[in-house]
């Protein structure tokens, strides 16, 4: 099962928008994909030298481990942050970074 999740920061606001799937798989490091995904999120969210705003978002789908970054950044130095932040979650085994810039 794949879990995704998607969020937006406009302004002083977050939105995010909900999970894909109802149950959570576990990877052989036994964390689940729900927990991977929420905790890349929040990370990303609070991170400081990650600068989303406007339009800007980054969408998150984890499976088995393996973490699929989408959406876009206003610079490439957000970009590669982003995959920094979600290769430090415990329970990632592998990042894939497709968040386009457009800054």
């Amino acid at each position: 099962m794949q879990v995704g999740r998607s969020f937006w920061i406009a302004g002083l606001g977050l939105a995010v928008a909900g999970a894909a799937g109802c149950a959570s798989t576990y990877n052989d490091r036994g964390v689940s994909d729900d927990s991977i995904t929420a905790q890349i999120e929040s990370n990303i969210a609070h991170d400081p030298n990650i600068a989303l705003a406007g339009d800007s978002h980054v969408d998150i789908k984890t499976q088995g481990g393996r973490v699929e970054l989408t959406g876009s950044v206003p610079s490439e130095r957000d970009r590669r942050e982003a995959a920094e932040v979600a290769a430090r979650v415990p329970g990632v085994a592998r990042v894939d970074n497709d968040i386009d810039v457009r800054g």
